[in-house]
């Protein structure tokens, strides 16, 4: 990348999106604030700026990319060099406007916290990345509202069921269990079929709100065979009768997790006395 498109990335983003360079790339995928960086140029000042540099800004962009540049949160010589590692989006619109294919070395993308919800045509720009980015190890969807549209849940599902190199996603807050039925079975359906993701976060998505809700993710339990962690945390598991014995039998076939977060599903002590003996029985951790 030159300096010239990341510039003109820069400028189309504004203060939605951070850049993380390779010292500095959160070890997680919240990282709302990371760490700095020797290596990079955080809330630049044109005066601090090669002269080559602050020559471009003024020449592509004048005023208003100068004003933008100054306060928006970036590590720019990575962004220059095209070595960025991650990328944390807060607005979905900038997903459009900033040209991912070119950070090719990107390894984690964040776009979390989407009050309004993740476009169809957002969601297909992150398909595209499902699919184009060979480095890619960790996605998270935190907050982006799937539940409400079938077409963005559908783009993520069919990218998540063919993509090779993901080991982490996070989709938690997606209200994929009470709104349409559709997108949580076609979020399961993607699940099942991937074969390198060894961690899915599904916490917080009512997941307990009907026994066929129960039954796509037993079928994740039963036929995943790469997983080795889900969080189902605050799912409102004890919601319907069935739920966690049709979770338990699907625990039982299952040959590689090794951890799984029940907590905060209001269970009943029967049932947390069944999942105690279940997590001793199988070997696997069973978080209450």
């Amino acid at each position: 990348m030159t300096m010239t498109e990341a510039i003109m990335d820069i400028s189309r983003g504004g203060s939605s999106i951070s850049y993380y360079s390779p010292e500095s790339s959160p070890a997680t995928a919240a990282a709302e604030s990371p760490p700095d960086s020797s290596t990079c140029v955080r809330q630049a000042e044109l005066t601090s700026l090669p002269a080559e540099l602050a020559s471009l800004i003024a020449t592509i962009g004048g005023p208003e990319v100068r004003k933008r540049f100054r306060e928006t949160s970036v590590w720019f010589c990575d962004v220059a060099k095209g070595t960025i590692r991650c990328l944390a989006i807060t607005d979905p619109r900038a997903i459009s406007s900033l040209k991912i294919s070119r950070y090719r070395s990107l390894k984690q993308l964040i776009v979390n916290n989407i009050g309004f919800g993740l476009s169809p045509d957002s969601a297909r720009t992150i398909a595209e990345v499902l699919r184009g980015h060979r480095a890619l190890t960790s996605l998270n969807l935190r907050n982006a509202s799937l539940g409400f549209c079938w077409e963005s849940t559908q783009a993520i599902a069919v990218a998540l069921s063919e993509n090779d190199t993901l080991t982490s996603i996070n989709l938690s807050y997606n209200w994929l269990g009470p709104c349409l039925s559709d997108c949580v079975r076609a979020i399961a359906g993607a699940l099942r079929m991937n074969s390198s993701l060894t961690s899915v976060d599904l916490s917080a998505n009512y997941l307990g709100s009907s026994i066929q809700v129960a039954e796509a993710i037993a079928g994740v339990l039963r036929e995943n065979t790469s997983l080795t962690s889900i969080d189902l945390r605050g799912n409102g598991l004890a919601m319907h009768p069935k739920a966690i014995s049709t979770l338990s039998a699907a625990l039982r076939e299952n040959s590689t997790l090794k951890s799984v977060d029940l907590r905060w599903n209001q269970l009943e002590k029967p049932d947390r006395e069944r999942l105690t003996a279940l997590s001793q029985e199988i070997g696997k951790t069973i978080l209450l």
